[in-house]
C-alpha cells in the first residue's frame, strides 16, 4: 500500500517527481501494525510507518509516518516525519515535519520545516531550527612566540 500525502502540490514520497520514477520513499521498510503495542525504544532507518501504539522513544534515521490510528507517547526523533495520528512528547525532526488534518501533537517541536494542515491540533511550542555552518576563526597568537611548525614556545625569554 502506498501512502500518499499532499505536500503543496507534490507527493511526500515522490518529492514532485512523476509517478513512474521510483523514489526511496515509495518503499516502507518497517511497519508497526494497528494491533501492535510497543513499550520501550524503537530505532529504525529508512521509511517507517506506525499504525499501532508506542509508549517510549521512537528514533528513525529516515521518514517516520504516524498513521491515523498510530499513537506515540514519548520523545520522537526523525529525519522527516508525517503525523496523521497522535504524538505526546517532544519531537525532533531534522528536515520536514507535516501534521495532517487528522494529526494531534501535544509537546514541543524542533524542526527545520513545519507544515500544519487545517484541522490539525498542536499544543506546545515550536522551535524552527536550521543547520548552521560553524566558521572557526583563528585564535590570535603572539607573533614573537611562533615557531615554523605551528607550535608555541613556552617558558623562553
Amino acid at each position: 500500500t502506498k501512502y500518499n500525502i499532499s505536500m503543496g502540490g507534490t507527493d511526500m514520497f515522490n518529492r514532485g517527481k512523476e509517478n513512474n520514477n521510483v523514489s526511496e520513499f515509495n518503499k516502507i521498510d518497517t511497519i508497526l501494525g494497528e494491533s501492535a503495542v510497543l513499550e520501550g525504544v524503537i530505532k529504525t532507518s529508512g521509511t517507517t510507518r506506525v499504525d499501532g501504539r508506542i509508549k517510549g522513544e521512537a528514533k528513525s534515521e529516515g521518514l517516520l509516518i504516524i498513521g491515523e490510528s498510530g499513537y506515540i507517547e514519548g520523545d520522537v526523533t526523525a529525519e522527516a516525519m508525517l503525523i496523521a495520528g497522535q504524538v505526546k512528547g517532544q519531537i525532533h525532526v531534522k528536515d520536514r515535519l507535516e501534521i495532517a488534518d487528522t494529526g494531534k501533537v501535544t509537546g514541543d517541536i524542533y524542526t527545520k520545516k513545519l507544515v500544519i494542515s487545517e484541522g490539525a491540533a498542536f499544543e506546545g511550542k515550536c522551535v524552527m531550527t536550521e543547520e548552521k555552518v560553524v566558521v572557526k576563526t583563528p585564535t590570535p597568537v603572539d607573533k614573537g612566540n611562533d615557531i615554523n611548525d605551528g607550535q608555541k614556545r613556552v617558558g623562553t625569554n
